[in-house]
């Protein structure tokens, strides 16, 4: 086995090396996108629950509105039917 043998082997230790370093970086910055990923979605899930208890204080105020609109068209139909009489 000579001396193009060692060459070659040396060539394909190396060509691994830097693959393996390459592949090594690459999880990296797999691994901090992930990271980002993982907080710009529980940022996006704080807003949305936020937005959602906003939107449940506002459909409780539309209902508390609409009930006092409510009572107050009862009153104006009790004065409209007391007036008549």
């Amino acid at each position: 086995m000579g001396k193009n043998y060692e060459t070659l082997t040396n060539r394909i230790n190396a060509i691994n090396d830097a693959l393996s370093r390459k592949i090594e970086e690459t999880n990296k910055r797999i691994d901090e996108v992930n990271r980002r990923i993982d907080e710009l979605s529980k940022g996006m899930s704080e807003m949305r629950e936020s937005i959602n208890k906003r939107i449940d204080e506002t459909n409780k105020r539309i209902d508390n509105l609409y009930d006092l609109l409510g009572k107050i068209y009862e009153v104006l139909i009790k004065e409209a039917t007391t007036q008549r009489q």
